[in-house]
């Protein structure tokens, strides 16, 4: 996404606790000029980020799924997203990721082999809680046309991909693109800022913090749940 003239809407929410549920609360709040929240839904340029970052301590942001012309009118949905996550609500400090993962393993083998997708044209990033997020190039999948006809295409491959892998435990994986009567739509038009800090309150009235990073295909493979979760808090903690 380093191309110029492009926007997106960015987002922020507080801390929130376990009893939360962030998609009640009215956390799009991009900044103004002054760097504080406001209250007016504006689009910003790519290399606005990091002062997004900035103004918001890199924590629980998010950027738009759509990506919008200088026009303002939108161009494209990127990237293609797979989010799993462990559906047990509870004390986040224990949440038991390790179903996810061997989700998320099965999810990559299955674009790999199954939809043939080569490992240059998808990523996966722990999302710093519960989860995990697997990102593809739309274009690998064979999604383009208008942002209609993406949403669609998009629905259409995640129920595919959906059915042809085993979940165990509490695993779900989130519809991020949905059916409704008389069409598709977005259902989940957020994702998660690439190697920001995931903050919430736990149980015990602690604040945990986690940061989304990303894991290579060896480290997918290899790397247990508690050490993704380790070099997750790790890295929230050295983030200065």
């Amino acid at each position: 996404m380093a191309a110029t003239g492009l926007r997106v809407g960015l987002g922020h929410h507080r801390t929130l606790t376990d009893d939360d549920e962030p998609l009640t609360l009215p956390w799009f709040r991009p900044l103004d000029v002054s760097t504080e929240p406001c209250d007016n839904p504006s689009l910003y340029p790519l290399d606005y980020i990091n002062q997004w970052r900035n103004g918001c301590r890199n924590t629980n942001i998010y950027r738009t799924l759509k990506v919008f012309g200088t026009d303002l009118q939108e161009k494209f949905l990127g990237p293609f997203l797979i989010d799993i996550d462990n559906s047990s609500w509870g004390n986040g400090c224990v949440n038991d990721v390790a179903d996810a993962l061997e989700a998320t393993r099965n999810i990559v083998e299955t674009l790999v082999s199954s939809c043939e997708v080569g490992e240059e044209n998808l990523r996966v990033f722990f999302s710093g809680r519960k989860g995990f997020n697997v990102e593809v190039r739309p274009e690998a999948l064979k999604i383009s046309g208008s942002i209609t006809d993406q949403i669609e295409l998009s629905a259409k491959k995640l129920d595919a991909i959906v059915g042809a892998v085993t979940v165990r435990g509490n695993t779900i994986i989130d519809k991020i693109y949905g059916s409704k009567r008389g069409g598709f739509r977005l259902k989940h038009p957020y994702i998660r800022l690439h190697s920001s800090i995931n903050s919430w309150i736990g149980n015990e009235g602690k604040e945990i913090k986690r940061m989304k990073f990303e894991l290579t295909i060896p480290q997918l493979k290899s790397v247990t749940a508690d050490k993704i979760r380790q070099k997750s808090e790790e890295l929230a903690s050295s983030f200065r």
